[in-house]
């Protein structure tokens, strides 16, 4: 192809573009907001998981025993704990040992009050996992293992923090469902506002068209200047959906590290979201 062609098809691209100045705007506008809603619902959903998976790799669990549960009971409970997959260690700390803890963070004007017997302890089982990405199936699994040790002869109570993965898997799937229901609303009226400013363009050039296909141009000749006016308008759509995104990361990141004093680390724009901003809005 010639530079001359490649420069013509530039040209006609440019003149299109400028002869509707209002609906490419409204066009690339529209492109840009789906991108900013798409790249921002994409980059909560990243950080709610990571959030997810990183409590999901520390989960504890406490097993309360009976009082009076001897040193065999123990033994094997301990034993059938430890086989089970992705338990990582059990320890054991006996009922004096629990109540001296236990003592240790009470208050001394309470205590006064009370003897040894009257501070509440048990002999406990603390179960740590193993450090790993928790998914539905996971948390499913463990769970009704835990459940099966609360019936156990010599467990009175098992203690974990599944309720708050499940809690937030819940709404991660929730806020996931209705945040790609509206980025999908948002792109099909993205395709429709590109289509309405092309197919405008396509109307004001009717004439200048059939000149075109009279000489012997062909249909690719003819279409590549509005390939280039809809990769423009995706293109300018990324770059200020991009800079929004960055813009709102930064905001986000300085409130919740300098005002709330949280050490809580997440990225809004992933290299991947990067492409998908940049590719989404071409393709659008």
């Amino acid at each position: 192809m010639s530079l001359y062609r490649i420069g013509y098809f530039f040209r006609e691209a440019f003149k299109n573009v400028a002869s509707s100045p209002l609906l490419t705007t409204i066009s690339i506008l529209t492109i840009a907001v789906s991108l900013i809603l798409v790249g921002f619902f994409g980059g909560i959903l990243n950080a709610l998981s990571g959030l997810i998976d990183g409590v999901a790799e520390d989960i504890r669990i406490t097993a309360y025993l009976d009082p009076e549960v001897g040193p065999l009971e123990v033994q094997t409970i301990t034993e059938a704990v430890r086989q089970r997959e992705g338990v990582e260690s059990v320890e054991f700390t006996p009922l004096a040992e629990d109540r001296a803890k236990n003592r240790a963070l009470l208050d001394e004007d309470l205590l006064a009050g009370l003897d040894d017997a009257s501070v509440p302890a048990s002999p406990t089982l603390e179960i740590v996992l193993e450090k790993q990405r928790r998914l539905r199936k996971d948390v499913e699994v463990v769970s009704t293992w835990v459940k099966q040790l609360d019936g156990v002869k010599g467990v009175s109570e098992v203690e974990m923090g599944m309720d708050k993965i499940r809690i937030g898997l819940a709404f991660y799937d929730v806020f996931g469902t209705l945040a790609w229901a509206i980025c999908i609303v948002l792109v099909v009226a993205a395709v429709f506002f590109v289509f309405a400013t092309i197919k405008m363009a396509v109307h004001q050039r009717a004439d200048e068209i059939e000149v075109l296909r009279l000489v012997g141009a062909t249909g690719r000749f003819i279409r590549i200047p509005f390939y280039l006016e809809g990769l423009f308008q995706g293109l300018m759509g990324s770059v200020i959906a991009y800079t929004i995104v960055i813009w709102i990361h930064g905001r986000l990141d300085t409130t919740i590290r300098e005002e709330h004093m949280l050490d809580i680390r997440f990225d809004l724009v992933p290299t991947t979201m990067v492409l998908w901003f940049f590719a989404g809005g071409t393709l659008l």
